[in-house]
């Protein structure tokens, strides 16, 4: 997607007649993506997915009735999201049979419900192995999954290897949210710190976590089983966006191949694999035909012309 950025600007400085339309179908392409898409296919987030895993691991069965879930949520003292507008899909996911269901009409189509059936493990606490153990993070402000729930797994995970670490004021996503410099969003995270004290990976074009912090994390750690691995042309997020295949963002990342080295061989430093970050695809900014005519409708990033027949809305 970062390739897109200079004839973006490009056109957004140059500001054309010709710029307008390839603008307007960036904008609401990319919106309407994010968004969901015209079909699954478009997506870059599947609700059918979602609502899948959501009603088929976590829904309360039978559903309470949308009056019920909605008083529990204006009755919650912090809430992320009001679900109850959710019921009506539940019901038409699972046919369910219920009175709650029945009031939506959805329940009554000629085909099987989209939904798996809860097996012998569902809900049920895990057995710690022997030679593994737990790590815990929560956020005491945490909206979205309570700290109670935490705290509850702590409890509920059979085996002694186990430990949670609980932070006073952060909420969701611990990584990401517990910033060692207060007001400082691109500031080192205690998260990261806590699970990343001996791998760390870093591109040196990150312009949220600048390359130079970590070298200089590498070098405040004391201790010698540590080990910086740098990606020269890399943004933020290594296990995500450092590609194999240039141009192809579904493709396997080096990133996420080292971590999963790492995790593979224990933590051992010595025979993780890492040779991967020889083999990564060099800097291009050429757009990817695909980015190209789904996203700008051109054939010219910088001077094309919008080819569709009819202009975006």
């Amino acid at each position: 997607m970062r390739t897109l950025i200079p004839p973006l600007v490009y056109r957004l400085n140059r500001c054309g007649p010709k710029d307008i339309d390839v603008l307007k179908k960036f904008v609401t392409t990319l919106s309407s993506s994010v968004l969901g898409g015209e079909s699954q296919d478009e997506a870059y987030v599947s609700n059918v997915l979602f609502y899948l895993i959501v009603f088929s691991e976590m829904w309360e069965i039978p559903t309470p009735s949308k009056a019920e879930m909605k008083e529990r949520y204006t009755n919650a003292k912090v809430s992320d999201d009001p679900n109850y507008t959710m019921d009506p899909v539940y019901c038409a996911f699972s046919k369910e049979k219920s009175a709650s269901c029945k009031e939506f009409g959805l329940s009554n189509y000629d085909a099987n419900p989209i939904m798996y059936e809860r097996d012998q493990y569902w809900n049920k606490s895990a057995t710690i192995p022997s030679h593994a153990s737990v790590l815990l993070l929560s956020g005491k402000l945490d909206p979205q999954t309570h700290h109670k729930y935490a705290q509850a797994l702590l409890l509920a995970l059979d085996g002694t290897n186990k430990e949670l670490i609980s932070f006073d004021y952060a909420p969701h996503g611990i990584t990401s949210s517990t910033q060692m410099v207060a007001g400082d969003p691109s500031s080192e995270t205690c998260g990261s710190k806590i699970l990343a004290s001996v791998l760390l990976l870093s591109g040196k074009l990150d312009p949220q976590t600048h390359h130079k912090y970590a070298e200089a994390l590498l070098m405040a750690l004391d201790g010698t089983n540590k080990e910086l691995i740098s990606f020269d042309y890399a943004p933020h997020g290594i296990t995500s966006s450092t590609q194999m295949v240039a141009g192809d963002p579904s493709s396997e990342t080096c990133g996420s191949k080292i971590l999963a080295s790492y995790v593979r061989n224990r933590g051992d430093l010595k025979k993780m694999d890492k040779s991967c970050v020889a083999q990564m695809p060099g800097f291009n900014l050429t757009v990817p035909p695909g980015h190209l005519h789904g996203l700008m409708g051109t054939d010219d990033a910088y001077d094309g012309v919008y080819k569709l027949k009819s202009p975006p809305q």
